[in-house]
């Protein structure tokens, strides 16, 4: 890897909670750096509660990560507190008000995860959830990373895919610019 893309590295988790059709879906995709953060066991069900910010995405066991460097919102701006009706993928959740992510059991250090969560014939509004983004963070310097909540009325494509085109144009311009300091 070129030194100068070192400096981007950044993993970084999405959830995208959005109405499609008569449902709400909750998307969840990205990666997550926890080398500052602690591990517990856990399991549960797929739910929001958000006057405490919780957003749990699948029913299977998980583990619990939180540090001393986490912070975020505590609450989401609602009252929706229910279970999902369908889900899906890997466990990819937040716990706000305990300063904490679920991540899969076993989960390494910047692997992917993906999940889906759906609540069926319930609106945005009939949840009680206003559009907004809420975001988390945890960790120091190079292992600094981030969980951002979108609620929105339909799917904000994920930032990766800028990512990736922001990474290729950087790595043009250190290439561009290794080339001509040999010149």
């Amino acid at each position: 890897m070129l030194p100068c893309l070192a400096s981007i590295a950044h993993s970084a988790i999405f959830l995208n909670l959005y109405e499609a059709g008569a449902d709400v879906v909750l998307s969840a995709s990205g990666s997550a750096n926890t080398s500052d953060l602690t591990v517990m066991n856990g399991s549960g069900e797929s739910y929001l509660y958000a006057p405490a910010a919780v957003l749990q995405t699948v029913n299977r066991c998980y583990e619990f990560y939180s540090g001393v460097s986490f912070s975020g919102p505590t609450s989401f701006t609602g009252t929706a507190d229910m279970a999902g009706t369908f889900v899906s993928g890997d466990a990819v959740d937040i716990i706000g008000q305990n300063e904490q992510i679920i991540l899969p059991t076993g989960y390494i250090s910047g692997s992917a995860v993906s999940g889906e969560s759906i609540w069926a014939g319930v609106t945005l509004a009939s949840m009680g959830l206003d559009e907004g983004t809420y975001t988390w963070t945890w960790g120091n310097d190079l292992t600094a990373d981030s969980l951002t909540l979108i609620v929105s009325q339909s799917p904000i494509p994920e930032p990766s895919s800028y990512s990736v085109i922001m990474s290729l144009i950087v790595a043009t311009i250190c290439l561009s610019s290794r080339r001509r300091r040999k010149a």
